[in-house]
């Protein structure tokens, strides 16, 4: 009685694929997987790389609206009007902004020092 590959009972003995025949049914196995297995591994890295771009564009359009945020804040005209500051003592705060004078010539150096 004879067992075939597929189960059905011939003769009396059992056969399997390959053997006596010399081929390495393993490593012809192992090939055939890894060639149906390319197709999936390029379909992964195409799905990685749109990732990644899908992923920097999220960051752009978050960057992007962060300065529109600030250009709309600059857009307020009330952001530009002038300050205007008032001292307590005129006469003091004019003297602070001139050069100070040598005692003895009257002078003004260009330095800001007074003559020895």
């Amino acid at each position: 009685m004879a067992v075939t590959a597929s189960g059905t009972s011939t003769s009396g003995t059992l056969s399997a694929p390959g053997i006596g025949s010399g081929l390495d049914v393993k490593s012809i196995v192992s090939q055939l997987m890894a060639v149906e297995s390319q197709p999936l591994t390029a379909l992964a890295t195409k799905e990685a790389s749109y990732q990644a771009k899908l992923s920097a564009y999220g960051s752009l359009k978050g960057t992007l609206a962060s300065f529109q945020s600030a250009a709309q804040a600059l857009a307020s005209p009330a952001r530009f009007v002038a300050q205007k500051a008032t001292v307590a003592d005129r006469q003091r705060a004019e003297q602070s902004g001139r050069r100070p004078r040598c005692d003895q010539c009257r002078e003004r150096r260009r330095d800001g020092r007074r003559c020895q």
